[in-house]
C-alpha cells in the first residue's frame, strides 16, 4: 500500500518554528498532530491549524464570535485542491495560509508499476476530500482508492484491515503522523519528516 502526500507537517512545522523564533512564553505550547499547535508569544493566543483546531484553542475566550469565524469556510474548502491552515491570534481569525501539495515527479510512474504488476495501490491522507482526490488523479490513483480525513490511528487500522487477509503490506509515509502506520506495516518506508518517528 502506498500513501502518497505532501511534506504538509514539515512545512507547517517549519512556519511555526521560523515564526516563534525563541518568543515563546517558557512552557506554553502546545501541539496536538493533525490538528495543529498553539502557543503564548508576546503574551497573545496563537493557534496554527485546522479551523477546528483554532476555534477550539480560543473557546476559553469569552468573546461574541465575529463575522470571519461565520464564514463557511467548509464550502471553501470543499472547492479547492489546495490545503488550507488557520491562524487565530486570541478572539481574533487572523488568517489563511493556502498551500499546495509538491507531487514527487517519478509517484506517478511508481503507481503506474505497481499497478502493472497487479499491487493494489491505495492512498490515505489526512487532507480533505477534494485535496486527496486531486493529488491522488495526479498520480494514477483511483478516486475509490482514496481515504481523505483519517486520523493517525485510522491508517493503522487500516493497514491491519489488510493484513488480515494475509496481504503483504508496505506503507510509505512522509510525516509523523505516518509513523504509528509505518511501524505496523510489513515494509514501512519513511520519506522526508517522518524518518526519526519509525
Amino acid at each position: 500500500m502506498h500513501h502518497l502526500k505532501s511534506q504538509r507537517e514539515g512545512i507547517i512545522d517549519r512556519l511555526i518554528n521560523e515564526s516563534l523564533d525563541g518568543s515563546v512564553t517558557d512552557g506554553i505550547f502546545l501541539e496536538e498532530p493533525d490538528s495543529g499547535a498553539v502557543a503564548t508569544i508576546e503574551n497573545k493566543k496563537v493557534s496554527v491549524g485546522t479551523l477546528e483546531w483554532v476555534q477550539r484553542c480560543n473557546a476559553d475566550r469569552h468573546w461574541p464570535w465575529t463575522i470571519a469565524w461565520s464564514y463557511p469556510f467548509e464550502e471553501v474548502e470543499a472547492h479547492t485542491s489546495q490545503s488550507i491552515v488557520y491562524v487565530g491570534i486570541d478572539s481574533t481569525l487572523a488568517g489563511l495560509i493556502y498551500f499546495e501539495d509538491q507531487i514527487r515527479v517519478d509517484a506517478g510512474q511508481v503507481v503506474k508499476s505497481l499497478s502493472k504488476q497487479g499491487i493494489d495501490v491505495y492512498m490515505l491522507s489526512g487532507d480533505k476530500s477534494n485535496n486527496a482526490k486531486y493529488v491522488a488523479s495526479a498520480v494514477g490513483i483511483p478516486k475509490e482508492k482514496v481515504i481523505s480525513g483519517v486520523k493517525p490511528t485510522e491508517k493503522k487500522k487500516f493497514i491491519m484491515e489488510l493484513q488480515k487477509d494475509q496481504n503483504v503490506v508496505a506503507m510509505v509515509g512522509d510525516g509523523i503522523n505516518d509513523a504509528a502506520a509505518l511501524a505496523s506495516s510489513h515494509v514501512g518506508i519513511a520519506m522526508g519528516g517522518g524518518v526519526g518517528a519509525c
